[in-house]
């Protein structure tokens, strides 16, 4: 897994992009070389108006270090929002830095929104607009829209996170509550010639979702937002000033933002593709599982061991030893009051399903380190875990039930801590399968 870490550094990645003379002429064509060939560091020419940086996201840090290693001198001003716990390396003092609240924002999240529209708000045509995303900026950066309240967004994110429901039908109802995201940042940022680069923690890949959309149109109107969250039976749970601006805004369309010329950086895919290449040179045979995995955690824990019996019973023609990789994102609802978190409660599922079964390990990693509110980034099984519990009295099935995945792995010594990676794509779901 380490390999699918150093796959998606987000230094590396945001460097390797800006400096690539394509990038640079079709976003900042004065910045480029007269001949167009690669730009020095710093970049050659001394171009008329500001370049200005946005970086928000759990992968905010880096990617701003990477952008100011190549851009230079010519990053006139910018800001830089990242967790609590993220790595934030020294960046240059025109770079304002700000640390915020997740999964749920607080007063600072609104601080630094506010800090953002101070920056773009003054974007002329002459600008130019970095703008580099990453998994966690839709609770980080937090602009309530007109009628809402911080409290208001919290209680709503806090519904939505204990729900069970997938990231991107969150964040649709994230977008259409708050000013910069839905594509509001790219109105904000208009005349300004503006691209973004975004590190994707979507299952799939999608760019569009990542920070609930800045750079995006909203998909769901109010109205449409206000039907889902009636059919998911949340609607009576959230703040009902949230319901009534969903209400009073049932006849207003949607609106396109302004073009803007969005990228992926690397995602779920790019970390399986380096967990395969390591696989394969250490001598597996790699079965891809996808990048796009999704449901409940402990069931897709358990759907994860059923496969891997298959491949060890010579069900499939996968040859012995096997890595089985794949990326997505578990779901929880949250029914008890323990701890852990979709990694967790995934390898507790696995664990509950492999109980006997000799020659397979379950590992499910969140790649930012960050499992859920704890200090874990995930936890592993195999086919001893379940008679390990037993011995020490820990019902998994229970710690189930309670959402309490972190404390059963805690107990077994089968959680992995990483601490804060600095980037964030999907999580990583890894199995192994050796002859027995």
């Amino acid at each position: 897994m380490l390999a699918g870490l150093r796959a998606v550094d987000p230094a590396r990645l945001v460097a390797r992009t800006l400096a690539d003379p394509a990038t640079l002429v079709a976003w900042a064509p004065d910045l480029a070389r007269d001949d167009a060939g690669l730009p020095a560091t710093p970049l050659d020419r001394e171009p008329g108006g500001d370049t200005l940086l946005v970086a928000i996201g759990k992968a905010a840090g880096g990617m701003a270090r990477g952008a100011a290693s190549v851009l230079g001198h010519h990053l006139t001003a910018g800001v830089v929002v990242t967790s609590d716990g993220a790595p934030l390396p020294d960046l240059p003092g025109r770079l304002r830095t700000h640390r915020a609240a997740h999964p749920c924002p607080d007063d600072r999240s609104v601080t630094a929104a506010q800090d953002i529209r101070r920056l773009l708000e003054g974007a002329g045509d002459a600008d130019r607009v970095l703008v580099l995303l990453s998994g966690g900026g839709s609770a980080l950066v937090t602009d309530p829209a007109d009628g809402l309240d911080l409290d208001a967004i919290r209680a709503t994110h806090d519904v939505l996170l204990r729900s069970g429901w997938p990231i991107g039908e969150i964040n649709d109802v994230r977008r259409v509550l708050d000013g910069l995201k839905g594509g509001g940042m790219a109105r904000l940022a208009h005349p300004a010639s503006v691209i973004g680069l975004a590190l994707s923690d979507i299952p799939g890949g999608s760019v569009t979702d990542v920070a609930s959309g800045p750079l995006s149109a909203a998909r769901r109107s109010c109205q449409d937002v206000e039907i889902a969250l009636r059919r998911g039976e949340l609607w009576m749970r959230i703040p009902e000033s949230v319901q009534t601006f969903l209400r009073d805004r049932r006849s207003v369309a949607l609106v396109e933002p302004p073009a803007v010329d969005l990228r992926a950086l690397g995602s779920g895919g790019a970390a399986v593709d380096a967990v395969a290449d390591e696989a394969n040179r250490l001598g597996y045979s790699v079965l891809r599982l996808g990048t796009s995995l999704e449901g409940e955690a402990s069931a897709l824990g358990r759907g994860l061991a059923r496969t891997a019996r298959a491949v060890r019973d010579g069900v499939t023609d996968v040859r012995l030893p096997a890595c089985l990789i794949g990326a997505g994102e578990a779901t929880v609802e949250v029914r008890g009051n323990g701890t852990g978190g979709p990694n967790q409660e995934l390898a507790v599922g696995a664990a509950v399903a492999l109980d006997g079964c000799d020659g397979v390990v379950v590992a499910s990693l969140g790649t930012d380190g960050i499992d859920g509110p704890t200090d874990a980034a995930g936890g592993w099984a195999d086919g001893t875990s379940s008679r390990r519990a037993r011995a020490l009295g820990v019902d998994l099935e229970e710690a189930l039930a309670r959402n309490d995945s972190g404390t059963a792995l805690r107990a077994l010594g089968d959680r992995i801590v990483t601490g804060p990676t600095g980037t964030n794509v999907a999580d990583l779901y890894l199995v192994l399968v050796d002859e027995v």
